[in-house]
């Protein structure tokens, strides 16, 4: 009789802890999706976004394009397999003067001529050797393999405008350098950023459509690095890039000055 007492004893406690296990078991399940759900919204964009393996590295600068006078022009085409595009950075050139007036970069897309993006630029602030920056408000997307266009003006007059910087070395197929609509030879010194989709979220969002051959990454301390040098001073600089004459109103020169 007390054996079996017993047994009815463990089996009664067993029956008034089973509610208690359930709602801990309920409070812990809960507790780990709530976990789930912050870590999502506060580590979101690096779980589902990384930097592009398509960033544009800034080709080496070794000439000058055109002195960027009021009814100049430097015009870039260029495509870009950045799924996520957000920066553009131009590099130029001063004469080692104070300049003035204001320079305007824009971002077109060559489809339709829509303006993508347009930023000005007080080109009394544009430093040797020194970089303006193009921001998206917002990553700009659907532009992959898309022909677009980088336009520079400005409205300086001669002797007090800057020169956009160049790479005379070649270009990407496909890609063309326009001085003052004249086909140059060439390509701007120019470099973009932006974001990928991790492939498993292109997966969920409908497959891989989009994803260009795989590209080594920038590496972002060196690239904070190379620009830091680009914006040095004139003493760690380097060999001088040759730029157009002033006194050639915006027309580019072959000789090297």
């Amino acid at each position: 009789m007390d054996l079996m007492g017993k047994k009815t004893d463990k089996v009664q406690d067993k029956e008034t802890n089973m509610p208690l296990l359930r709602r801990l078991a309920l409070v812990l399940a809960i507790g780990y999706i709530a976990a789930v759900i912050l870590f999502y919204f506060l580590a979101g964009e690096q779980l589902h976004l990384r930097q592009s393996r398509d960033n544009l590295e800034l080709p080496a600068a070794d000439s000058g394009t055109v002195e960027l006078v009021s009814g100049s022009v430097v015009e870039q085409r260029f495509t870009t397999e950045i799924q996520r595009l957000e920066q553009i950075y131009i590099q130029w050139g001063t004469y080692y003067r104070p300049n003035a007036g204001t320079v305007l970069a824009e971002l077109i897309d060559l489809r339709f001529g829509t303006v993508l993006l347009s930023q000005s630029f007080d080109a009394a602030g544009i430093q040797e050797g020194g970089l303006t920056t193009l921001t998206a408000e917002a990553p700009i997307e659907g532009l992959y393999q898309v022909p677009l266009l980088l336009r520079l003006t400005a409205d300086s007059q001669p002797g007090a405008a800057a020169s956009p910087l160049m790479n005379t070395q070649g270009q990407e197929e496909g890609w063309e350098l326009s001085l003052n609509g004249a086909p140059t030879s060439g390509t701007l010194c120019f470099s973009l950023s932006g974001t990928d989709y991790r492939p498993a979220l292109l997966a969920v969002r409908g497959g891989g459509a989009g994803i260009g051959p795989a590209v080594h990454c920038r590496d972002l301390a060196a690239r904070s690095e190379r620009e830091a040098q680009l914006c040095g001073e004139r003493g760690n600089r380097g060999p001088e890039i040759p730029l157009p004459h002033p006194a050639a109103g915006g027309e580019r020169l072959q000789d090297e000055v």
